[in-house]
């Protein structure tokens, strides 16, 4: 039996069978993945959720048929088909909380033992967006380097939800850091 814990979401599941774990992750993200840990009871210890460590919770069980008519064979719409309907939300429009400045600056992102250089499409006070696409390895928090020629501004990140492309990060550095100030400072001073 296993326990698994998923940091991101917050959520904790014990009594699950090897079934269950793989399901349940071939349900989560790379990055979701890398951020969740298991335990079982003979284990006690909660360690992070790696192929190397747990092959068996990466198998492709399950995802060969065998045996079972392909959903795919003879499968048309129906009467059925006619009783579900989706409701579009109707789309809100928030006014945006930072301006954007479109500028092309150096930008560093350190994770704990990568970094990943490009440059900028656009900056706020409240993200930067990347010209070319966040690598896969990057989840959790980290630090970006925005660069003006040889001074560089420090701000803490994590990665936007819900990209098709990952290229934006929010900043999510404290009011009061002091490289979040001088980076802000930079800011006003750019728009000017």
């Amino acid at each position: 039996m296993w326990a698994v814990h998923n940091s991101i979401k917050g959520w904790t599941l014990y009594g699950l069978n090897l079934r269950e774990v793989q399901l349940l992750l071939n349900t989560m993200s790379p990055n979701e993945i890398k951020l969740t840990k298991v335990s079982s009871l003979a284990q006690r210890d909660w360690i992070f959720i790696t192929r190397d460590l747990y092959p068996d919770f990466f198998a492709a069980t399950g995802k060969e048929n065998q045996g079972f008519s392909d959903y795919s064979a003879g499968q048309t719409a129906s009467d059925v088909d006619t009783d579900f309907f989706i409701i579009k939300p109707q789309k809100v429009h928030h006014a945006r909380l930072h301006d954007r400045i479109n500028t092309e600056v150096k930008v560093v992102l350190e994770g704990q033992s990568k970094s990943f250089e490009s440059v900028t499409v656009d900056i706020s006070e409240g993200g930067i967006f990347f010209k070319e696409a966040i690598p896969e390895w990057v989840s959790g928090y980290f630090i970006v380097r925005v660069f003006d020629g040889p001074q560089a501004y420090q701000v803490i990140c994590s990665l936007v939800e819900d990209q098709k492309v990952k290229q934006r990060v929010q900043i999510v550095s404290e009011e009061s850091d002091s490289h979040y100030v001088k980076y802000k400072d930079w800011l006003s001073r750019l728009k000017s």
